[in-house]
């Protein structure tokens, strides 16, 4: 006959059993107010795209009003973006970024994630001794995205991952930033500053306005 377990035995292992289940059960991140805001606004007059609509979970986002979100919901922010400028941009993109998520150091950086999209220029790629592409340069996706079109952006790649080292900390702020935009010619759009490409045999960079830049399209045959 097979021996019977103290009741201690049997509670003890009942206990035990609830208590894996409970660590196995995924957490539910609490619901935050969370402010979302455009850095460096006043660079946003020169850009050549403009946020035509931001949604969370299919809610619409209004900047600089605080906004309850519950959830995985980082992987469902669609961002509409229209392209502004006179040129076909072939690389840029987006990034949201979260300041109380770190210190800034060098160890310990803010979380943030990206939306990237297109191939950066080969000639950005020219140094003194040759081109020094990426090694994934020739696996990106060529981007073109014409004068007066919309795309819509999203953070579905990494969302998830980068949520799940946000869930230890109260999160109440978070950034849209820019990231560079290239066009069709080579030219470009960092910091509220364009550039015209370098002609052949420099490496010179040549700063513009947005005037000549937009005459530069419309030099082009």
């Amino acid at each position: 006959m097979p021996r019977r377990l103290p009741c201690r035995c049997v509670a003890a292992c009942a206990a035990a059993l609830l208590a894996t289940v409970a660590i196995a059960q995924p957490v539910k991140a609490p619901p935050s107010e969370i402010a979302f805001t455009l850095r460096d606004p006043g660079r946003m007059p020169t850009a050549p795209v403009a946020i035509r609509g931001i949604s969370i979970d299919g809610r619409p986002l209004r900047l600089d009003r605080p906004l309850r979100v519950q959830g995985a919901w980082l992987h469902t922010i669609v961002i509409t973006l229209a392209n502004v400028s006179p040129k076909t941009i072939v690389s840029g993109g987006i990034g949201l970024v979260f300041p109380e998520s770190g210190d800034g150091s060098h160890n310990h950086p803010y979380q943030a994630v990206w939306s990237t999209q297109g191939r950066v220029p080969k000639r950005i790629w020219l140094a003194s001794d040759g081109y020094h592409l990426p090694p994934d340069w020739n696996s990106q996706k060529p981007w073109h995205f014409a004068p007066g079109h919309t795309v819509r952006l999203t953070f579905a790649a990494d969302g998830d991952a980068v949520q799940a080292r946000l869930a230890d900390g109260a999160i109440h702020r978070a950034e849209f930033v820019w990231e560079t935009f290239y066009f069709g010619d080579d030219s470009r759009w960092s910091a509220g500053m364009y550039a015209l490409p370098p002609v052949p045999g420099s490496r010179q960079w040549t700063m513009v306005t947005p005037e000549q830049f937009r005459r530069s399209a419309r030099a082009k045959p």
